[in-house]
């Protein structure tokens, strides 16, 4: 009798073993540097909310009305300092009465934010929320990235943060071109010059988050669709970015004394109105 119950338990405890190591292959299987570098990338990206509050005209009367829209942005500190596109945040042309902007992070924590400073040339944006130990994006080296390398975009594509549990929705492709130059874009005054090209599915609400690689660090800013393509998107360097970031959080605007006389191109911007 002792050798029998002593057999099964010998099957039982094989069995379980048996289980355990068939869910640690699944879940290694599963496990790829794509997932890994969303995973730390993700807790820095936030979606990033404008509410404008104005006065509109016709004819005959006067109204109020809000002007709401909503892209992304990432925490490049631990002190709440984050980077976006200028266009997310930039005033629509009326006669404001109230501006807000708020900041979503991943877990569903909402915060104001003040702006730092806004170059409305690079499309480049500080923000900064109160608080300490937020999680942060690491930064990349954009002098490093090669045509073909996997390349991740995190973000909040048309509202959709807040409809997946607050966290950064993510698209996958390679980086299919380095310094790509679109030269002035002559309606919003932007510079499009030296960008990364990437086929991951990019869509209004992207623009601001960051464009990872396969380490999970940040090699770009998501900042266009070219508009007469398909699925290719355009990322601000990231050096180049930061460079511009840290003259907007010691001087809260760029100094320029010279003037541009170049082409453009259509582009699609990707903040999304409503």
């Amino acid at each position: 009798m002792k050798i029998k119950i002593i057999f099964l338990s010998i099957i039982i405890f094989l069995g379980c073993s048996n289980e355990d190591v068939n869910y640690m292959q699944i879940s290694t299987s599963k496990s790829t540097a794509i997932s890994n570098a969303i995973n730390l990338a993700s807790p820095g990206v936030v979606g990033i909310y404008k509410y404008q509050d104005v006065i509109k005209r016709d004819r005959f009367f006067s109204y109020r009305d809000q002007i709401r829209s909503n892209g992304s942005g990432f925490l490049i500190s631990q002190d709440g300092y984050i980077v976006t596109n200028a266009h997310n945040i930039e005033f629509e042309n009326y006669q404001t009465t109230d501006f807000k902007i708020t900041v979503i992070l991943p877990g569903g924590d909402v915060f104001d934010a003040i702006i730092v400073g806004v170059d409305q040339i690079t499309d480049i944006a500080l923000l900064k929320i109160s608080g300490n130990n937020f999680d942060y994006c690491n930064l990349g080296d954009s002098n490093e990235v090669i045509v073909g390398e996997w390349a991740i975009a995190l973000g909040n594509p048309r509202n959709l943060i807040s409809n997946a549990q607050y966290q950064p929705i993510a698209s996958a492709g390679i980086v299919s071109a380095i310094n790509a130059d679109f030269s002035l874009d002559t309606n919003s005054g932007r510079i499009m010059d030296n960008m990364i090209q990437t086929d991951a599915s990019l869509n209004p609400g992207n623009s601001g988050g960051p464009l990872i690689d396969s380490n999970g660090d940040v090699i770009g800013i998501n900042t266009f669709i070219k508009a007469d393509s398909q699925n290719l998107g355009f990322a601000i360097p990231i050096n180049f970015a930061m460079k511009i970031a840290q003259e907007l959080r010691l001087k809260g605007a760029i100094d320029r004394r010279y003037t541009f006389g170049l082409s453009t191109r259509p582009y699609l911007y990707g903040s999304k109105k409503r």
